[in-house]
Parts: structure tokens; C-alpha cells; sequence
């Protein structure tokens, strides 16, 4: 009797435990379904890249420029189309706060701490690891892939095209698609798989990273990278800390290309 009562007391601290971690009203979403849908959105961006890298190269735009373009017409129509779907469904309105729990407030200290550390640890693990890394897995899986699709160089062309391209990279590459991205992620897919508990942002952040069809060598780099972006966002049920370091680091690389189209 005494085993029973200690059974039933340890699935209800475990189920308590697993309540704890999912967000009031958040319908949890399977392993599968969550996979399908972290994944789907980066086949029509990959398809999009394809067949439009080559026609603007040869106008004499870099693929750069054509892979930007897929994040403005591709990835934030797919991305808010299914999070503006999902909440119309499930409350009647087209309203992102119907369907993204993560938006609990942080003392603003912790806010700068937390956003520091995720952009300090990104850049050193991309700026560190991610040619050795990348490269050996491109050397080794990717040979066969055509140049231009590894190496979307955003420094050939002539200056307007160089600024044209430059610019689309800041505006949708670094700001508006990331920003998207973690509304989609981190808001709506990461609250979903709490269920997962621990694991849930060590999953989010590789699915968010093998989502990058375009770039597969970088998996790896990519999802230790953003790894604290999930956790945070996972860990204090607020995804705008990540978010915005997201927005830094793309930026900070960004502005760093400047002093070559420049030149």
C-alpha cells in the first residue's frame, strides 16, 4: 500500500514538474509534428535560392543578393503566414499574442546580461569554429556542390550592386527575417515541445540550425551558436532576449562587410 501511495506521489511531482515548464494555455505539439515544423519553412527557401541565384548572377548580382531576397518573398510570407493561420484558427483573431506565451518581463539588468552573453558566446563559437568545422564537413559530405552555393560571395560586382546587395543582407538578413525567425522558433515552435523539458532547447536550437538548408555544413556551428538563445528563451519564457541578440550579431557581421563594398 505504502509503494502504491509513494508511486502515485513521485508521477504527480513529475507531472507537476512537466506543468511547471509549459506555458499557461500552450497546446504541446508531438516530436513529429514539431520536427515538420521546424524543418518545412527552409525547402521554399532553398528552392527559391536555387532558381533564382543563377539568373541573378548572371545580371552580375553575388548569390548573396539572391538568397536575401528569399528571406524578404520567402521565409517571413511562410513563417508569419503560419503563425497569422495558426492564431486566426485558435482564437479567431489575426493577433501573434494569442499564440506566443513567451513574452514573460525580465528585470532589464538581466535583460543586457543575458543579451551580452548570448552574443559574446555566438561570435566566438562562429568566428572560432565555424570555418574548420564547416570546412571539413564541406570537404567531406558537400564537395560535390557547385561553388557559388557554398561560397554566396556578397563582395563580386560592381559598387550599386555591392551596396543593392549589402543593403538587402542588412534589412532582411540581419533584421527583419531573424526577427521572424525567433517569433516563429523560439515564440511559437520552443513553448510547444516543453513537454521535452531539458531537451527542449538542445532540440530547438539544432532543428532552428538544420532548417538552413542553404548552408547544411554549418549545422553543427550554427546549433552550439545559438544554443543560448533557446535556452534563455526556454528558461525565462521571454523570447525577446534572443531575439535581439540574435539582431546583434547579425548586425555586427553585417557592418563588418562594409569597409569592402565600400572600398
Amino acid at each position: 500500500m505504502s509503494n502504491s501511495i509513494h508511486d502515485k506521489e513521485t508521477v504527480n511531482d513529475h507531472q507537476t514538474q512537466i506543468k511547471q515548464t509549459i506555458p499557461d494555455g500552450c497546446i504541446q505539439h508531438s516530436l513529429t509534428k514539431s520536427i515538420l515544423m521546424h524543418l518545412l519553412p527552409g525547402i521554399p527557401i532553398l528552392l527559391f535560392y536555387l532558381i533564382t541565384a543563377p539568373y541573378f548572377m548572371r545580371l552580375g548580382f553575388p548569390p548573396a543578393f539572391a538568397l536575401s531576397l528569399a528571406a524578404a518573398v520567402v521565409l517571413i510570407p511562410v513563417e508569419m503566414g503560419i503563425l497569422l493561420y495558426v492564431s486566426k484558427k485558435t482564437s479567431g483573431m489575426l493577433s501573434l499574442r494569442s499564440i506566443l506565451p513567451s513574452r514573460k518581463p525580465v528585470p532589464w539588468r538581466q535583460s543586457v546580461f543575458y543579451c551580452l552573453v548570448i552574443v559574446a558566446w555566438s561570435c566566438f563559437i562562429l568566428i572560432v569554429f565555424s570555418k574548420p568545422i564547416g570546412g571539413f564537413i564541406t570537404d567531406t559530405l558537400f564537395s560535390w556542390v557547385p561553388p557559388w552555393f557554398i561560397d554566396s560571395n556578397p563582395f563580386e560586382g560592381t559598387k550599386p550592386v555591392l551596396i543593392v546587395t549589402w543593403t538587402m543582407i542588412l534589412v532582411f538578413g540581419s533584421v527583419l527575417g531573424p526577427a521572424v525567425e525567433e517569433f516563429y522558433f523560439r515564440g511559437y515552435l520552443l513553448p510547444r515541445i516543453s513537454h521535452c523539458k531539458g531537451w527542449a532547447p538542445v532540440l530547438n536550437a539544432f532543428l532552428f540550425s538544420a532548417y538552413h538548408f542553404w548552408s547544411p555544413w554549418e549545422v553543427i556551428t550554427r546549433a552550439i551558436a545559438v544554443f543560448p538563445v533557446s535556452f534563455v528563451a526556454y528558461k525565462k519564457q521571454n523570447i525577446y532576449i534572443g531575439m535581439i541578440a540574435h539582431l546583434i550579431l547579425n548586425i555586427i557581421f553585417t557592418l563588418f562587410m562594409l569597409p569592402w563594398i565600400l572600398k
